[in-house]
């Protein structure tokens, strides 16, 4: 009884941590620029959470699993809404397309020193 009351806890407790990324998002596309958002933290958060996960199947915890699925698919809404609203036009560049987001997304995860310049 009192491991199921916990459990629920976890769920909605994880719910509401990861309503924060509904509103960066959000806040993202009122503003529409994704300049003071860091896209290496969102890599972390994500990162985080598929830890978190594989813990949750390996440990066969049902309110981690939920909790944590839900908040990689706030991460990822969060991270496409970075992608989308990027401030290339703060560079100065006409005609500019954007690139794939799997390049953009692997180009986040590299140190400043090798990432390529989009």
């Amino acid at each position: 009884m009192i491991k199921e009351i916990f459990g629920v806890l976890i769920v909605v407790f994880g719910i509401l941590d990861t309503v924060k990324y509904v509103m960066f998002g959000n806040k993202i596309v009122h503003v529409k620029t994704s300049s003071a958002y860091s896209r290496f933290g969102m890599d972390m958060a994500l990162l985080y959470a598929i830890v978190f996960t594989i813990y949750g199947v390996l440990m066969m915890d049902p309110y981690i699993i939920v909790s944590r699925l839900f908040a990689i698919g706030t991460i990822f809404y969060c991270i496409w809404k970075i992608y989308l609203f990027y401030p290339y036009r703060k560079r100065g560049l006409v005609h500019f397309k954007r690139p794939n987001f799997l390049l953009y997304f692997i180009n986040s995860l590299l140190p400043n020193s090798i990432r390529k310049r989009l």
